[in-house]
């Protein structure tokens, strides 16, 4: 597969269940293969899928190149797994405890359980980031002031596209 043309996804420390992820053919990764090390493993969008393998319900054990490395096809998601274009799923390969903790190129994203609400995960997110802003911030200073906060999934991923309206007098 050609790099330049293929939107990657990577995840770290995801169990699929917690996202109730159902794949088409094959599953979803385990926990061991997010870790540093382990054998490269990929899942394929579902149209990544149809477009470069005919829906090949074979795919699964088949290995693809990627920048050089050859990645195990472990599985295909279904068709309404849409994530900002991406085409391939792949593991970080880092334990989420490895991640430096100024590091902040990273977006999460989460499925609230059943019955509970934006407001009480908000809730939940600033006792977090009070925590963590007491626990670290004399080591690092990007904890001074730190938030978190929980936004719907379309209004995270569409509100730097939103057309912004002005009035003139």
């Amino acid at each position: 597969l050609e790099s330049r043309r293929i939107a990657r996804f990577q995840v770290v420390g995801v169990d699929g269940s917690a996202w109730l992820m159902v794949v088409e053919t094959g599953r979803w990764f385990t926990e061991a293969e997010g870790e540093s090390g382990a054998a490269p493993v990929a899942v394929l969008s579902h149209g990544l899928w149809v477009r470069r393998f005919g829906g090949d319900r074979s795919m699964s054990g088949r290995v693809l190149t990627l920048d050089g490395r050859p990645y195990t096809v472990i599985g295909v998601m279904p068709p309404g797994a849409l994530l900002m274009g991406t085409d391939l799923w792949l593991p970080m390969g880092v334990a989420p405890i490895r991640i430096p903790r100024q590091a902040r190129q990273y977006a999460i994203i989460g499925r609230l359980k059943p019955g509970a609400s934006l407001a009480s995960a908000n809730a939940d997110l600033a006792r977090i980031a009070q925590r963590t802003e007491l626990a670290h911030r004399a080591e690092f200073k990007e904890y001074e002031g730190w938030r978190l906060d929980a936004v719907p999934f379309a209004e995270a991923t569409t509100s730097q596209f939103q057309l912004r309206l002005a009035g003139f007098a």
